[in-house]
């Protein structure tokens, strides 16, 4: 129940949408009761979020920094490991759209990747998959 309790309250629109995703799917396959509709507005949050290419902002601020690995990615990436029976199109998206973004095809990209460190973690992050 107290997990379930995430669902009570509206999160702000940016990366923290991701931990009810991530709490409700767990309370799904661990047959409790979960937030469906809560669950599936998040999702489809994330897909506000993406810009193309591997990216996305962290919700409405357009705000492009680490988060878009440690967080978005990372989220996304943990989502498909664990629904790809469930709802293997969505999980064959997060995984497409994160093997574009390790690909690291620009200057500033790289340069975000690097200086924060998040390369290496997201490769990690991106083998959980493979």
């Amino acid at each position: 129940d107290w997990l379930y309790g995430i669902n009570q309250y509206e999160l702000p629109v940016c990366n923290w949408i991701l931990f009810a995703v991530l709490v409700n799917v767990a309370l799904m396959k661990l047959g409790r009761k979960y937030d469906a509709g809560k669950l599936e507005k998040y999702l489809q949050g994330v897909e506000e979020f993406y810009l193309g290419d591997g990216w996305y902002q962290d919700g409405d601020s357009g705000q492009k920094d680490y988060y878009v690995s440690f967080a978005i990615h990372f989220y996304c990436l943990f989502y498909a490991r664990v629904m790809g029976e469930e709802d293997p199109e969505r999980c064959r998206i997060y995984k497409e759209r994160a093997m574009l973004f390790a690909q690291v095809p620009g200057k500033a990209h790289r340069q975000i990747l690097m200086e924060t460190s998040v390369r290496p973690v997201f490769l990690i992050a991106s083998q959980m998959v493979a």
